[in-house]
């Protein structure tokens, strides 16, 4: 339990002094709006495949390995649907068709490329990263499948695309990751040196991103909103003390649980700003949900940590 709750806060403490910087930075207009977009898109479409790419090719290929991988997307893609039933129930106190969305997506998606990775792999090592791989592929299927059918209720303008809900930015490079994970191709040194540089910028890259927007952002608009309060507690609080207790009565193993459990309490994916300003669905709302629930998050990954401990020891 003690061990549990050190690793996480071992994980998120270099987190907070990222965040601080990326304020600092966007304070100082060394970080502004325009540069912000630029560095999301980089981060996106360049480093992020990259570091989804390294969290399974550079694993040394076993069968138990690869059974352990498959039972991770289809345990994920199980947690996604405990998590969208959830969440469609525990918004219906949002009564703006609009925010409703905004809010059920943001409870339900979790940012467990950029967060998640690099916390599993400081609390669980090679092998949290190993699986969140594969937590990733199933993430992107619902993101991009029911993450766009929530923005697309009441609209006739917004179409689910199969062929993205399967193919991106996301499941793409998880999915070569496996390939040559089965294949055991090994990359040759040079390559596998700039893969590994490419992966180790993501996470502070978007830690600066954040940083830089919440400087941006008013603070009655972003701590004096009740619904943002109660959004992070959805999010946050209640998700990794359910699915931990759950799959722990279901007889998982201990480190599998806190796996789960940990990853269903990360803060809400920066996609989820992404699809509201690109559909129009109260864009600033989901800009302070992602900011909002990675600054609290600092604090909730660590007691989420130490309560998920003491599931486990039940």
């Amino acid at each position: 339990m003690t061990e549990t709750f050190l690793s996480a806060v071992t994980a998120v403490c270099p987190m907070i002094l990222l965040l601080a910087l990326g304020w600092h930075a966007g304070r100082m207009h060394y970080i502004d709006e325009d540069l912000s977009k630029k560095l999301s898109t980089v981060i996106i479409r360049f480093s992020q495949p990259f570091l989804l790419f390294n969290a399974v090719a550079t694993m040394e290929y076993s069968d138990e390995g690869l059974r352990s991988g498959g039972e991770t997307v289809l345990i994920a893609l199980g947690s996604h649907v405990l998590l969208a039933l959830y969440a469609h129930f525990a918004v219906k106190y949002e009564r703006d068709k609009g925010l409703r969305k905004v809010t059920e997506c943001a409870v339900i998606f979790a940012n467990v490329g950029f967060i998640g990775l690099p916390i599993m792999q400081t609390m669980l090592g090679d092998i949290g990263r190993f699986w969140c791989g594969f937590y990733i592929v199933a993430f992107n299927l619902c993101l991009w499948s029911y993450g766009i059918t929530i923005y697309a209720r009441g609209r006739t303008d917004i179409h689910m695309n199969l062929r993205k809900a399967v193919l991106n930015f996301g499941t793409v490079p998880c999915l070569l990751g496996v390939v040559f994970y089965v294949l055991r191709i090994t990359l040759p040194t040079v390559v596998a040196s700039a893969v590994n540089m490419m992966a180790n910028m993501c996470t502070p890259l978007i830690l600066l991103v954040i940083g830089s927007n919440l400087s941006r952002q008013k603070a009655r608009e972003l701590f004096g909103n009740p619904k943002m309060y109660l959004l992070s507690a959805l999010r946050l609080l209640v998700p990794p003390v359910f699915i931990s207790l759950l799959f722990h009565l279901c007889g998982m193993p201990d480190d599998r649980v806190v796996f789960f459990g940990i990853m269903a309490g990360i803060p809400t994916a920066a996609m989820t700003a992404l699809f509201a300003e690109q559909y129009d669905e109260h864009p600033g709302f989901a800009s302070c949900a992602v900011s909002m629930t990675t600054v609290l998050s600092m604090i909730t990954i660590p007691v989420s940590a130490l309560l998920i401990g003491w599931i486990v020891q039940i």
